[in-house]
């Protein structure tokens, strides 16, 4: 998460309580997220609004992907030439 998103959603759990993020966790689409974070007086980048969609979609998925797996142990990626 980059330090602006998460500057951003300090912000809100600061304003709204910490189960504003509750709200947005059911969420499914990218669409859904970027209406409920106006409702909130929130308007993101498409960037930051594509950020965040990956962390909200991701949050149900705390398993790493091989390749991440492979990333975060200093093995070779299987793109790497040798």
């Amino acid at each position: 998460m980059t330090s602006e998103l998460q500057k951003i959603f300090k912000d809100c759990e600061q304003k709204y309580g910490k189960s504003w993020i509750n709200d947005i966790m059911l969420l499914t689409t990218k669409e859904e997220l970027d209406n409920q974070l106006k409702q909130h007086e929130l308007i993101l980048s498409a960037e930051l609004l594509d950020e965040a969609f990956n962390l909200l979609i991701n949050a149900g998925n705390p398993e790493l992907t091989d390749d991440e797996l492979l990333t975060v142990s200093g093995g070779v990626h299987r793109d790497d030439k040798p």
